[in-house]
């Protein structure tokens, strides 16, 4: 798929701030396009110097040295970071097609449309087109960190949440984290439809992330010593959770150490003196990659269900 990375005005906004460096920074999937970029802004007379952190989210806008950013694939986490260039990378998808593969899984007629930033484009014509066909249909308002309406985040599901009158959601995008997010946080059946797979439907209920929280608090129930993992990225550092964690561990005569790291990996904790970890940072490092951690990982919230 070919990708506008929106280089003219990436320049133009560059050279607004006044900057003469920056740090481009690319989720994983686009680090192959990071020197076709740089050389393009060299051209322009940038200093153009590539992250190779790995890059979830705009939770984690990096500086540096550099006097601005240069982020790709994600919106504004909240709000806008200074000196920061964003380039969503939006996708353009068939709104038809869309609908056509969903409309076979629906059971209800009253349904709210949910997404990540690439897609955000097709909900206007989705939303017109379900209704051609006899739906009833929502887009939920932007939460705490999203920036969109319609947009949901591994931290905020509230686009899904506030849709009061859905009964069944339409969630457009790949992957299997994001519509099961909308499943459980809402209790309501998820058909998701991927443009990237040829429009391919599947459905979701909630119940995914509840069987698989008991398996990891039973697998943590023995654990006595526990790492409390705080996280350096400015937008996914919450020291209020770890601090309770550390808290109601200790309470019941567990110890706990608070830790740091900037990216949270298996490699990095697999040989730290603890039983089990307590992850503060994005939830979808327990959720999504908890079956990777040799030792038990889990949210500071199942902490109290653990002890309970």
């Amino acid at each position: 798929m070919g990708y506008d990375f929106e280089l003219d005005r990436v320049k133009r906004e560059l050279t607004a701030m006044g900057a003469k460096s920056c740090m481009v920074q690319l989720p994983e999937g686009l680090k192959q396009f990071g020197p076709q970029i740089a050389g393009e802004l060299e051209k322009a007379g940038f200093r153009a110097v590539i992250s190779l952190e790995r890059c979830f989210g705009a939770c984690d806008v990096l500086r540096g040295g550099y006097d601005a950013t240069l982020h790709y694939a994600h919106a504004p986490y909240a709000r806008k970071e200074p000196k920061t260039v964003y380039v969503e990378l939006r996708q353009e998808a068939d709104a038809g097609r869309i609908a056509d593969s969903a409309e076979h899984k629906l059971r209800a007629k009253n349904v709210g449309l949910v997404t990540t930033i690439q897609f955000l484009n097709v909900l206007p014509k989705l939303k017109q087109e379900l209704e051609k066909r006899g739906f009833a249909v929502e887009v939920g308002k932007r939460g705490h960190y999203t920036y969109y309406d319609g947009q949901v985040l591994g931290c905020d599901f509230f686009a899904a949440t506030n849709c009061k009158k859905a009964q069944e959601f339409i969630y457009v995008g790949s992957g299997r984290f994001h519509p099961i997010g909308v499943a459980e946080k809402t209790g309501k059946r998820v058909v998701q439809v991927n443009p990237n797979d040829d429009y391919k439907a599947q459905e979701f209920a909630s119940g995914i992330w509840e069987k698989e929280k008991w398996l990891r608090i039973s697998k943590a129930s023995d654990a006595r010593s526990w790492g409390i993992v705080l996280c350096s990225k400015k937008g996914q550092r919450n020291v209020h959770a770890a601090d309770n964690a550390k808290r109601w561990l200790e309470e019941k005569g567990r110890k706990a150490t608070l830790l740091e790291l900037n990216d949270i990996i298996p490699q990095a904790l697999e040989y730290a003196p603890f039983d089990a970890f307590v992850i503060t940072a994005c939830p979808r490092i327990v959720l999504d990659d908890w079956k990777n951690y040799k030792k038990p990982v889990l949210l500071a919230e199942e902490i109290k269900e653990l002890l309970s």
